[in-house]
């Protein structure tokens, strides 16, 4: 996983009202500039940009305030299961997840 011009996109579940605290764990672990934004979340949560994919993965296990962390692989719509097939079919997720087991969820 090297650097590239995607941007990828992580959100941090939070504790409502532990988003500052959150903040704060993230700028002790890491250098702030590493982020291209560190946004605070009406939705109980940090949403953290970077192009840097491996540093974010690596970054989740370290932190102990989020409760769940979401990584956004890819935006699109889908208006029926077979375009939503092929559209996942697409997506090399080799880059994402190192083993051939895994589930995911749709909504």
């Amino acid at each position: 996983m090297q650097k590239t011009s995607k941007t990828y996109e992580l959100f941090l579940s939070v504790t409502p009202g532990l988003e500052e605290f959150a903040k704060e764990e993230l700028k002790e672990l890491i250098r702030y500039e590493f982020f291209n934004s560190i946004e605070c979340n009406n939705e109980a949560g940090l949403l953290l940009k970077s192009q840097d994919l491996f540093s974010l993965l690596t970054l989740i296990k370290y932190l102990k305030i989020p409760t769940r962390a979401l990584l956004r692989v890819e935006e699109f719509k889908a208006r029926d299961l077979p375009k939503l097939y092929k559209k996942l079919s697409k997506i090399n997720w080799n880059d994402y997840i190192p083993t051939t087991d895994f589930e995911f969820k749709v909504s």
